[in-house]
């Protein structure tokens, strides 16, 4: 009988039993999912797999009305990067720049040009599902995981 020589798909995800034990700790320490994905040398999903096996619960963590307009400021304004606000906020630079395209913020490209020449490129106001508009009335609009401990 031929033996199995293939390699499992994802086994540079895979952690032994002592990283996870101290993703577990790293987490209860405050850490969050990017970083410890960064950290551990896995991906995102990993890390959230092996919080949410270990009893931790997955929330979200939203960009309220008064963020997202500091946030645009910090951007038209300051010039700074979507990751940069990201960090200010302690959200993804995706979830800073979701809340932004929602309230039709104009976006740069990589030279700092606003992009206005292409459809395709052009901030839009997109229109929000019922449960959108509902978060808005409720101080939230965007939102990036974050790890909260059950226990």
């Amino acid at each position: 009988m031929r033996e199995n020589t293939a390699t499992p798909q994802n086994v540079c995800d895979r952690l032994t039993k002592p990283e996870i034990e101290r993703l577990i700790a790293a987490c209860k320490s405050g850490g969050k999912v990017t970083q410890l994905a960064q950290q551990f040398g896995v991906s995102r999903e990993t890390v959230a797999n092996h919080l949410k096996r270990n009893g931790f619960k997955l929330t979200l963590r939203a960009l309220d009305v008064e963020a997202v307009e500091r946030a645009r400021i910090f951007y038209e304004r300051d010039g700074r990067s979507l990751a940069n606000i990201g960090e200010e906020f302690g959200v993804e630079a995706a979830t800073v720049h979701r809340a932004l395209r929602r309230v039709g913020v104009q976006f740069r490209d990589t030279h700092g040009r606003l992009r206005q020449n292409s459809s395709m490129f052009q901030a839009r106001q997109v229109p929000l599902s019922p449960c959108e508009a509902h978060a808005m009335q409720c101080s939230t609009v965007v939102a990036s995981v974050v790890v909260t401990c059950c226990t």
